[in-house]
C-alpha cells in the first residue's frame, strides 16, 4: 500500500512539473516546434530586412518587433510564412512591407527590451505596401 502511494506521488509530482511544457501544435505544423505559450493575433506590419531573423513582424501601434521563424523554430530563406504571404511578397517588389492581421505562436517567452521568436500559423486581411 505504501508502494502504491508513493508511485502515485510521483507520478502526480511529474504530471505537475512537464504539465506546462506540453502545450499541443496545431495540426497544421510540424511535430517538432517548441512553442513557448499560447498563440496570439496581432496587426502588424512583416518585412524583409538584414539581420537575424530577416523576417520580422511589427506590432503597430507599439515599439514591439517580433523575429519570425519557420514552426520548426529554424531560419530559413523561405517558406517562414503562410503561402498568401508569401505569393503577396515575391509578386511585389523588394521594398514592400505586408500589413495584415497575423496568427502567431511564440517560440520564445517575451522579455522586455528583446525580440521575441514567433512563427506564423497563419495569416488575414493582407495589405502590399512600398516604403
Amino acid at each position: 500500500m505504501n508502494i502504491a502511494r508513493a508511485l502515485a506521488l510521483v507520478l502526480g509530482a511529474a504530471a505537475l512539473v512537464c504539465g506546462p511544457f506540453a502545450l499541443a501544435l496545431p495540426s497544421t505544423h510540424a511535430s517538432n516546434a517548441k512553442i513557448a505559450g499560447r498563440c496570439f493575433w496581432m496587426h502588424g506590419r512583416l518585412a524583409y530586412g538584414n539581420g537575424t531573423p530577416d523576417a520580422r513582424i511589427w506590432r503597430v501601434g507599439t515599439k514591439r518587433m517580433f523575429g519570425v521563424f519557420s514552426a520548426s523554430g529554424e531560419e530559413e530563406e523561405e517558406g517562414v510564412a503562410p503561402p498568401a504571404v508569401e505569393r503577396l511578397i515575391q509578386s511585389a517588389p523588394s521594398d514592400t512591407d505586408v500589413f495584415g492581421d497575423y496568427d502567431v505562436c511564440p517560440l520564445t517567452r517575451a522579455r522586455p527590451g528583446w525580440m521575441q521568436m514567433v512563427f506564423i500559423k497563419r495569416a488575414t486581411h493582407l495589405v502590399a505596401v512600398r516604403r
